[in-house]
């Protein structure tokens, strides 16, 4: 979906994304196109898509005649977000099982062995998930899921900072399962993996404040 964008709204999304998901632009701040433009010295131009961009991912809301808004999410609109991912996603690890490119999940496989990080770590379960949408052969699948986990971003940045040890056991299987060709091993691991994500997801979004201080 990116290629749409221009290389310079490219650069806008990626440091208005960060701005939001480590908090420097509070859920619920509007978000001034202008000032914006100036601080990273750029058009509005670039702004606009970037912001349009972010609305497509659910991290931010357009306000008719006033702008857009980082936005706030309820436990409640996380919930029924992660239901979505667990039927999508467990349908295209079933078909992207025999469909991903080996050394695709080779290289998974060698990233995981030597991560350390949190950020590294939030980074690779991204990476695969979008990796599992684009080889499920469903073009309107891919856009749902890439567009679902663009809205669960912060809760699953505080859940890698949280549960580091469990998300690694978690996605050595699931690339194992890749590794040997196993649709159904895949299929009921991805749901166990967004299953488990479900239970913690309320202590996720009220951010506790042991959790914020990991982010």
């Amino acid at each position: 979906m990116s290629g749409q964008y221009s290389s310079e709204a490219q650069r806008c999304y990626g440091m208005l994304r960060d701005r939001i998901l480590d908090g420097r632009y509070a859920e619920g701040a509007m978000l001034n196109q202008l000032e914006i433009a100036t601080e990273l010295g750029t058009s509005r131009s670039p702004v606009r898509e970037a912001i349009a961009r972010l609305a497509a991912d659910g991290l931010v809301t357009d306000i008719p005649g006033r702008g857009a808004r980082v936005a706030t999410l309820s436990v409640q609109d996380y919930l029924e977000v992660n239901q979505l991912r667990w039927l999508l996603e467990s349908f295209a690890a079933r078909v992207a099982a025999t469909h991903m490119p080996m050394e695709l999940i080779e290289s998974f496989r060698a990233r995981l062995e030597v991560i350390e990080e949190p950020g590294e770590l939030e980074a690779l379960d991204q990476e695969l998930h979008r990796a599992i949408a684009a080889h499920c052969g469903n073009t309107r699948m891919r856009e749902y899921i890439e567009q679902l986990n663009g809205m669960m971003t912060i809760a699953r940045r505080r859940d890698v900072a949280g549960e580091h040890d469990h998300m690694v056991d978690g996605l050595k299987n699931l690339i194992e399962a890749f590794a040997v060709r196993d649709p159904d091993r895949a299929e009921l691991l991805m749901r166990e993996h967004i299953g488990s994500f479900t239970t913690r997801l309320p202590g996720l979004v009220e951010a506790p404040s042991t959790l914020r201080r990991l982010l």
